[in-house]
């Protein structure tokens, strides 16, 4: 005689459960990237693929702002690092980011850290080419999440970070 080993209900719930354990066990994956941001990485020039950077001497074409004229401490800018995410990514800054910053590219002149000179308001920089303007300290580390598009088009409204210790991650 054949012994019953519980109606289908229950064995489906055995097998979930059997299941749900060992598909728990499976290996969780990441992706660690330990990167240098450069002083001289420009934000607005963040997934650009469409302009040439002119010589540290020359203005901009198209409204980005360099100093009046050539200064002891001139400087190129350059390309941002990107890396490729996809939907469901989880991305995490370790916190404290670490290193500094001269305003005068280390010719004199104070080093500040990731959150910039702290002095809120120190820095307003407008909108360029589809990334939003900037509302905070000098220097502070900053970083954006765009498409694989380049960015045209109207900018979002500037990001404020007036506030000490305030952190925005959408435009409002």
């Amino acid at each position: 005689m054949k012994k019953n080993s519980g109606s289908k209900g229950q064995r489906f719930a055995i097998r979930a459960a059997f299941t749900a354990i060992f598909g728990l066990a499976t290996t969780a994956h990441a992706l660690v990237v330990e990167t240098d941001i450069d002083g001289s990485d420009a934000i607005w020039l963040a997934g650009r693929t469409d302009l040439v950077i002119p010589a540290a001497n020359l203005p901009w074409a198209g409204g980005m702002i360099r100093h009046g004229g050539p200064t002891p401490e001139e400087i190129l800018e350059t390309l941002p690092p990107g890396y490729a995410v996809s939907s469901g990514d989880i991305v995490q800054v370790l916190d404290p980011a670490s290193g500094g910053i001269s305003f005068f590219n280390g010719i004199g002149g104070t080093y500040y850290g990731p959150e910039g000179n702290g002095v809120p308001g120190s820095s307003s920089i407008g909108s360029f080419g589809g990334i939003s303007g900037y509302l905070g300290t000098q220097g502070a580390l900053v970083g954006v999440f765009l498409n694989d598009s380049v960015p045209i088009g109207p900018a979002p409204t500037t990001l404020n970070f007036q506030m000490p210790g305030s952190v925005r991650t959408s435009p409002s």
